[in-house]
């Protein structure tokens, strides 16, 4: 895919973006609480828990989107690492933050399912349980709204288990913004600016592991909590007087413009037969006989 076809997403005006984005989130905020309201009613919750799914979310707010298989090396839960800290961040009322969480585990990972429970408590809690939701049921329909509907993708597994990430690859082509460990695809497609800072996502922790998971996951769950507080959030809510972000928008345009052109399926399918069917069959050499005379 030509790069310089998908350079010219710097052309189309803030405006024009920031409200396609916004109606995409829209509609995913509109779908998650009608699968919320379902979800409730068929559990046969009372009528003030239904009608509570109404006052669910904030199109404005900040929304940070995490969905995937909940094995336990993608640590679905490390946002809560530090539980106290994430509850500071999820109920500041002047610069909301909202996140939704959705993901099927195994039937027989005991551990991934521990996850899920522990993310739907966390859901309930008071205080914040208007900025979290679980959404059940995940299918292709679910993570389309997702990946249509977010600001940020977060992706923080273990290092360095991570396969590939094509749900992030996904949130590009829709203006998302990653956050994410440097492991799978984003190793490749996070990019920097000179001052060092990312260009378009951000990263989460050194492109390092240890054996250590406990420490891991301290130091990743600090780096997150950094990123939010001090680079993320602020630049979400850096708006001019007609509530546009002109600095978060650039880098939307920066996320499209450099993943779009390099993580598709025209690529994919161009180095599967670049790099693995066009090759020239490698056969065993044939045995040397030696001449001897007779």
């Amino acid at each position: 895919m030509d790069s310089q076809i998908w350079a010219k997403v710097d052309q189309i005006p803030d405006e024009e973006v920031w409200w396609r984005h916004q109606v995409l989130k829209e509609r995913l905020i509109a779908y998650t609480r009608d699968q919320l309201k379902q979800a409730r009613q068929n559990r046969g919750e009372d009528a003030a828990a239904v009608h509570e799914v109404d006052q669910l979310l904030d199109p404005r707010a900040l929304t940070i989107g995490f969905a995937r298989r909940f094995s336990s090396y993608k640590r679905g839960n490390l946002l809560l690492h530090d539980a106290q800290r994430a509850v500071q961040i999820f109920s500041n009322t002047e610069y909301p933050v909202q996140i939704l969480f959705a993901g099927k585990a195994h039937p027989a990972d005991e551990e991934g399912k521990r996850i899920i429970q522990r993310l739907i408590e966390w859901c309930s809690s008071s205080g914040i349980k208007h900025r979290i939701a679980f959404i059940e049921n995940y299918d292709m329909y679910m993570a389309r709204k997702l990946v249509q509907g977010v600001d940020v993708w977060l992706n923080n597994p273990r290092r360095p288990l991570e396969a590939s990430g094509t749900s992030g690859q996904k949130v590009c082509f829709n203006g998302g913004i990653n956050c994410s460990v440097l492991d799978g695809w984003w190793s490749e497609g996070y990019q920097v600016v000179p001052n060092g800072k990312g260009f378009n996502g951000w990263a989460i922790g050194e492109d390092a592991h240890t054996s250590n998971q406990e420490l891991q996951d301290k130091i990743d769950s600090d780096s997150l909590y950094q990123l939010l507080e001090s680079e993320i959030v602020p630049l979400y809510y850096d708006q001019d007087a007609d509530g546009i972000p002109h600095g978060w928008i650039q880098m939307m345009k920066a996320s499209i413009k450099t993943n779009a052109p390099a993580f598709n399926t025209d690529r994919m399918i161009a180095d599967y037969v670049t790099q693995i069917y066009s090759r020239e069959k490698v056969t065993d050499p044939q045995p040397v006989v030696a001449s001897v005379p007779l």
